[in-house]
């Protein structure tokens, strides 16, 4: 922190001739800031500057921070000022004279300023190079030009500018027009005005107001110009403002100079369609009648008409009716109201949306004996698009036209206009699409042909106002009404179906399309072809896509003359993937590729996905290298979907490998997804301990309930129940709301460690949690009961399953078939088999044998001999522990000869070898029948059998002792006697 002793080392250093690197003139030029020495801090800038050394953002930062303190700016104005600065700077590096600027100018010191821009002007914009100006410094320029009304030079500056190349921003040409404006220069405020329009940039209305209030100027009011000025707001799409409108007539009322044409043409040009706010219409309004109150005889009434126009224009009804009050008073001083002020008194009433001041306008007009024509009619009609509350006026018109008699030369055609004007008017509102649908309905109930473009108005206005049925009615009506549709037409009603999911109608106007001799082009297409995606209507977007591909009028990416291309490829594809018909998606991005359509990193991404759901990880990683060979970078995206696919074959090496290769390294951030899928392929892999550090290594809270349950899925396999619970624990404490999944997996770890107790507590809070339990978390909990001694509570359980309508599985019943074994409840044995029928689950020798088990061990011997033969009638083969129940069942029962016919049987059969039990069972079975010889054959060939048990066993014993080396008994007492003794 010692600033001042790093500056002398600095100039001790460069006193020497030695010459400094960049990083030690950006430590001086920090030291020179932090002791408030700008000075200083500008020399430095310079010398760095001049040694060739490129200064960063870090050097200008300290350089700015060097004209903060106080007197900074005088300092800086004479720094920039000096000959030695100007020198030194050159023109390479403007920043000091630009930050000088930018100082000055948030200190209002505009002379000096422009000082400093003079003084740099041929470093900023040098003759015959680019310029080292930034626009924010010259619109500073410009400034300062204004401020001081120096308005040639800023003319001159912003010519000086665009000669240079350098563009001017509209603060720029405003800041011009505006110093133009100030000094009277109209007419070169005008050419600024109309250059920044070449240009494409778009004055704002302070600088219009501006204008005006020069235009209207006590000295030298210019009424002509205003107008123009007025007339130019339109090119801009700007509002005429109240003060614009004040501004522009006090041009034509100076004292002296007054011009009530031209004040007469300015509201005119007011009203004729200008967007104006509620204030600027009542301020052109009240000019409007004080001009007609100064306006002298003999003119009145052709100044009264104009006027009254305006106010119509305006929708001003009570504006209209004093105006018409003053010029031509009931006394008859100003002589009868004219048939055209009549019609525009209509027009005003229209305007303003009054229905029943209509009624009494058109009231009057007949009374003074002027009957309304179609022309009347034509012009209200047309004041309706002026109106702000249409809807009113729209019936009151329709039904005077109707039912008045007034009218007397209107014809059901003539009614025509009026209905389109209604309805057009009513659509162009703001929420006005309902009131047009009525008007529009009132018309075709009364057979009135409108033409296609009202329809279109009201089909623009539904879909605007996001009333995608509404849209979709009106285009049906066009076609039974005789208004033919047009393209435009019918692909906006596309687009309304395809925001409706209406398939069925997006495939009828496109039909209907076709029908009125359209051609559809690539996005009519593409529409049906994205509601066909979004319905998953795989039928229908194949259909969609083929007529699209062999319609010869369209020219798509591939070959063969057809129209499809990649958008319309890659809506297939999503109707392909949304119906799940996985097995179509390789072959359509095949034909992509053969076709030379690209394809993109998406479609790949469907391939994988299709691959990774038939187990085929080989084919979705040779996908993923398609993807590279074409240029494409996969994404977090695809590089799921291929871990995924690598997940589920329990490989988590190479899953662990392609996280690493393919993820981290592209530097792409994990998200939960890929988490979740790398735990799930730890724990198909049999390593909970890795998916348990890859759940840690995620951020703190980012975990989903997806990562949890994989997690727990791998301690459920491996049997880490109290690391499950620890899990569940943790998922309780980030508000996580378990699935039944969850629990599953926790009671089937509890249930796999034995920890039988904590399962059934899980179980019973799933239930408090309003978690509804699965078919594998009943099977979990239920023998989990009935391996902890808990019966009742396991067929209550059951109960409970099948009032809920858990379909159960055939694991379930093979884990309640080993209870009831265990148990010899011989009753569960027996409900198993009509519960397993009503499931349709098929019944297994296991769950045979659990049964037979289950009747020997309640008493039951003949019952287990029914079971067996159910058994063979259900078309199974009996194993060896099925014969081995069959036969005690015999010996319970006493059925000697039955027992020898299923030895017998037994024994015939090559892939059942007989349990010991069994043989004795046998032996025992003979001796009671008297075939003792039987049971002597038997004895005999278990001894045989024994002595090659034996025999092998010595062999073993003989192989291992020479693969030691040397003889295996050598040096031992006994010999070969011993030998023998030991190998019996």
């Amino acid at each position: 922190g010692k600033w001042g002793r790093a500056l002398e080392v600095f100039a001790a250093m460069t006193g020497q001739g030695l010459r400094p690197d960049r990083r030690t003139y950006a430590n001086a030029i920090q030291a020179a800031a932090r002791t408030q020495d700008p000075e200083r801090a500008a020399l430095v800038y310079a010398a760095m500057v001049a040694a060739g050394h490129a200064p960063d953002e870090y050097c200008r930062g300290h350089l700015a921070l060097a004209w903060q303190g106080a007197g900074a700016a005088d300092k800086l104005v004479a720094f920039c000022l000096s000959a030695d600065a100007h020198a030194a700077l050159d023109a390479r590096d403007p920043f000091v004279f630009a930050k000088a600027m930018h100082v000055l100018a948030g200190k209002k010191y505009w002379r000096d300023l422009l000082k400093v821009f003079e003084r740099c002007r041929g470093a900023l914009l040098p003759v015959g190079g680019p310029p080292r100006l930034g626009t924010i410094e010259a619109n500073l320029a410009l400034k300062a030009h204004a401020k001081l009304g120096q308005w040639r030079e800023a003319a001159a500056l912003v010519t000086a500018l665009r000669e240079a190349g350098l563009e001017v921003d509209l603060v720029g040409y405003n800041t011009a027009i505006h110093a133009a404006g100030r000094a009277g220069e109209l007419y070169e405020a005008l050419s600024l005005l109309e250059e920044a329009d070449e240009v494409g940039l778009r004055p704002d209305a302070r600088t219009f107001t501006a204008l005006l209030a020069a235009a209207a100027r006590p000295a030298a009011p210019a009424p002509r110009l205003a107008l123009r000025i007025l007339a130019l707001l339109g090119r801009f799409h700007l509002r005429a403002t109240a003060e614009m409108v004040d501004l522009a007539l006090r041009a034509c009322r100076q004292p002296g100079r007054e011009d009530r044409a031209a004040a007469l043409e300015i509201l005119e040009e007011l009203a004729a369609g200008k967007e104006m706010g509620e204030k600027a219409v009542g301020a052109t309004a009240a000019q409007a009648r004080l001009l007609l109150e100064e306006h002298p005889q003999p003119a009145a009434d052709a100044a009264a008409e104009r006027v009254l126009a305006v106010l119509a224009a305006l929708g001003r009804a009570a504006d209209a009716e004093a105006v018409a009050a003053t010029a031509w008073p009931s006394d008859g001083a100003g002589g009868p109201l004219p048939r055209t002020a009549h019609q525009l008194l209509i027009g005003a009433h229209v305007g303003a949306g009054d229905a029943e001041g209509l009624r009494q306008s058109l009231k009057r007009m007949v009374e003074a004996g002027h009957n309304p024509t179609s022309e009347t009619l034509a012009a209200a009609a047309a004041a309706l698009g002026r109106a702000r509350r249409p809807y009113p006026v729209a019936e009151a018109l329709i039904d005077l036209a109707s039912n008045s008699g007034h009218f007397v030369d209107l014809d059901q055609a003539g009614r025509v206009p009026l209905y389109e004007a209604a309805v057009g008017a009513c659509a162009r509102r703001p929420g006005g699409v309902s009131e047009a649908w009525l008007l529009l309905c009132a018309a075709m109930r009364e057979d009135i042909l409108v033409g296609e473009p009202t329809y279109a108005a009201v089909l623009r206005a539904a879909w605007r106002g996001g009333q995608h049925a509404l849209a979709l009615s009106v285009l049906g009506q066009m076609r039974e009404h005789y208004a033919t549709p047009t393209a435009a037409d019918y692909r906006l009603g596309l687009k309304a179906a395809a925001a409706a999911g209406d398939l069925a109608k997006a495939r009828a106007s496109l039909d209907m399309m076709e029908a009125d001799g359209l051609a559809p082009d690539a996005r009519t297409y593409r529409a049906v072809l994205k509601i066909a995606a979004r319905q998953r209507d795989a039928p229908m977007a194949l259909e969609v896509f083929r007529r699209m591909d062999t319609d010869a009028r369209l020219g798509g990416e591939g070959g063969g003359g057809g129209g499809a291309d990649g958008p319309a490829y890659h809506h297939l594809l999503g109707a392909l993937a949304g119906a799940k018909r996985w097995a179509d998606i390789p072959a359509v991005v095949r034909e992509m590729k053969n076709r030379g359509v690209p394809v993109l990193e998406e479609e790949y991404g469907l391939v994988m996905q299709v691959w990774a759901k038939k187990g085929r990880w080989q084919d979705a990683l040779a996908a993923m290298n398609e993807l590279k060979a074409a240029g494409l970078e996969p994404t977090l995206k695809t590089c799921n979907v291929a871990l995924d696919a690598i997940s589920h074959t329990g490989q988590w090496k190479l899953a662990e490998a392609y996280y690493k290769k393919e993820i981290l390294r592209r530097g792409l951030k994990p998200d939960e997804v890929t988490y979740g899928t790398l735990i799930y392929a730890y724990a198909e892999g049999g390593q909970p301990q890795k998916a348990l550090d890859a759940l840690a290594e995620m951020r703190p809270g980012a975990a989903s309930l997806t990562c949890y349950n994989n997690a727990l899925h791998a301690c459920k396999e491996a049997g880490w129940w109290e690391q499950a619970v620890g899990l569940f624990d943790e998922m309780e404490k980030r508000k996580l709301q378990p699935s039944s999944y969850t629990y599953s997996a926790l009671i089937s770890a509890c249930e796999k460690a034995e920890a039988y107790g904590k399962a059934v507590e899980l179980f019973f809070k799933m239930q408090n949690a309003n978690v509804e339990g699965d078919e594998r978390t009943y099977n979990a909990v239920i023998s989990a009961c009935f391996k902890a001694g808990m019966p009742e509570l396991a067929n209550k359980l059951l109960e409970e399953m099948r009032e809920k309508g858990v379909p159960p599985s055939l694991q379930l019943f093979t884990t309640v078939a080993a209870a009831a074994a265990r148990t010899g409840n011989v009753p569960l044995a027996r409900q198993l088999f009509p519960s397993m029928e009503e499931a349709g689950v098929a019944p297994t020798v296991q769950i045979f044998t659990a049964a037979m088990t289950a009747c020997l061990r309640g008493g039951e011997p003949r019952r287990a001999l029914k079971f067996f033969e159910k058994l063979g009638l259900a078309g199974l083969k009996p194993n060896k522990v099925s014969y081995a129940e069959a036969l005690k069942a015999c010996q319970a029962e006493q059925q000697w000869g039955r027992l020898v016919e299923l030895f017998e049987e037994m024994v015939s059969r090559p892939d059942v070898e007989p349990e010991p039990h069994s043989v004795r069972t046998a032996m025992l079975a003979y001796n009671r029948l008297g075939q003792f010889y039987k049971t002597l054959m038997i004895a005999e060939a278990l001894k045989a059998e024994e002595a090659k048990k034996q025999r092998r066993v010595a062999a073993a014993a003989t192989t291992a002792g020479s693969s030691e080396g040397g003889a295996p008994f050598e040096g031992r007492e006994g010999g070969a006697a011993e030998e023998e003794e030991e190998g019996q």
